[in-house]
């Protein structure tokens, strides 16, 4: 049942922030504290698991990209590496 309220609690806290991106980091914040490593972390990786699984399935396979960014965010805090996002933009004009 536990499981079961973690699913439900972590889509509704997606779904929420889709309607108000502008908590995004209160929502990252929100998920590093609850799925991170620790001394008992065996205990929590059905819980990272879950939330990895539905962070990817609202991405939409990479396809949403501002849920994609959180998934990435929650990806590197669990792997413990650095994640920088680059964007090039062409100056070139004709």
């Amino acid at each position: 049942m536990k499981m079961v309220e973690n699913a439900f609690a972590i889509k509704l806290a997606i779904s929420y922030l889709q309607k108000r991106p502008s908590i995004f980091k209160k929502v990252l914040a929100l998920f590093r504290k609850r799925f991170a490593y620790s001394y008992d972390s065996h205990e929590n990786y059905y819980k990272r698991e879950t939330l990895i699984d539905i962070l990817w399935k609202f991405s939409k396979n990479g396809g949403d990209e501002f849920i994609s960014k959180l998934f990435i965010r929650c990806l590197s805090c669990f792997l413990q590496f650095e994640f920088e996002e680059t964007q090039y933009k062409n100056t070139l004009t004709t």
